[in-house]
């Protein structure tokens, strides 16, 4: 089977709305459950394989791998959602008016079988001026800051913690929705009061998770363009809106590409050589590490040639080709 097919086989777990595709080889049985697991997909492809009595197109040694990442993100809800309500009401009782992101909160919100959604911490938004009342909760309670300093501006808008006896339990708490030029204004105002707390309008659900997925993490994970799916087949989601906010974003590429590969995934839309190239990219380059792909990536999904030499000078290129990157980007402005 060719890579082509591998990405077509791996790419029928992004969602439930994705028709199953047949045809995958026991020879290529080891590379496609290595992309499942690094695209965090595992967990539903076990899932659906094994409610279609599909088990047979992996080898036994790699449908082991996928039942073992099933089994441990079942176990791992409970836990989190016990973390999670602790955190708020925590968090309430220092006058912090949290809103959850990501992870637990949106495997609860959007997905019929939560333990699809794989997760690593808890992330959550604190407006700026309840900073210093949330560290002194969060004090309280037994978490420490990362040692690790931030690496991209992205993440100076946010503080990472440990908790310092359950040192697997994260939080990452973030004080923007976004940074510089794409940071989403006005989205703790729009939000609303549940049961569960504040929850953040779908346009502006969508918008973050956009953010976070494609001009954060340059569509990392496929398992992030599932959230996005989900998040606008909601009642009530308006594209309008959500592309009007993104625009404001500076995100209109991302949120181009984005709606075409998920138009694509969903069968709304004929053939797209040019959707189907980067969703190859992503799905198969991007996994492997190549230097190349990550940065043609970047370049498309900001819009602009100095975040390729960005990538280039950043990961210490070497040779010629590094020499002249970085004298082409002392010439410009420099990376947004």
């Amino acid at each position: 089977m060719s890579e082509s097919k591998i990405a077509s086989w791996v790419s029928q777990f992004v969602d439930e709305s994705c028709s199953f595709v047949a045809g995958l080889g026991r020879e290529e049985s080891k590379r496609a459950a290595s992309l499942l697991h690094h695209h965090l997909l595992a967990p539903r492809a076990y899932r659906r394989l094994m409610a279609a009595g599909r088990q047979e197109e992996l080898d036994p040694v790699d449908l082991e791998s996928l039942r073992r990442s099933y089994l441990a993100s079942i176990q791992r809800q409970p836990q989190a959602q016990l973390d999670l309500d602790w955190i708020r009401k925590s968090l309430i009782s220092f006058g912090v008016r949290p809103i959850f992101l990501k992870g637990i909160h949106l495997a609860k919100r959007f997905y019929q079988h939560p333990e699809d959604r794989i997760f690593s911490d808890i992330d959550l938004y604190i407006q700026p001026s309840e900073r210093a009342a949330a560290e002194k909760c969060f004090q309280s309670l037994g978490f420490i800051p990362s040692d690790e300093r931030p690496k991209f501006q992205a993440n100076r808008d946010k503080l990472d913690l440990r908790h310092s006896e359950r040192r697997e339990l994260l939080v990452d708490c973030h004080f923007a929705f976004g940074h510089g030029r794409y940071k989403l204004q006005g989205a703790y105002e729009r939000a609303h009061l549940t049961s569960e707390g504040h929850e953040l309008q779908l346009e502006d659900e969508f918008v973050f998770l956009l953010y976070h997925a494609l001009v954060q993490h340059r569509m990392e994970k496929l398992a992030w363009l599932s959230d996005l799916m989900r998040v606008r087949r909601m009642p009530g989601f308006s594209m309008e809106v959500a592309r009007s906010r993104t625009g404001a974003c500076h995100m209109e590429a991302a949120f181009s590409l984005a709606w075409r590969w998920m138009d694509r995934l969903e069968g709304k839309m004929g053939e797209d050589s040019e959707a189907d190239y980067w969703w190859e990219v992503a799905v198969l380059k991007q996994a492997d590490g190549k230097p190349l792909q990550v940065a043609r990536m970047r370049s498309l999904i900001y819009g602009g040639w100095t975040h390729f030499l960005d990538y280039a000078i950043r990961h210490k290129a070497s040779g010629a080709y590094f020499r002249i990157t970085s004298a082409l980007n002392s010439l410009t402005d420099g990376p947004q």
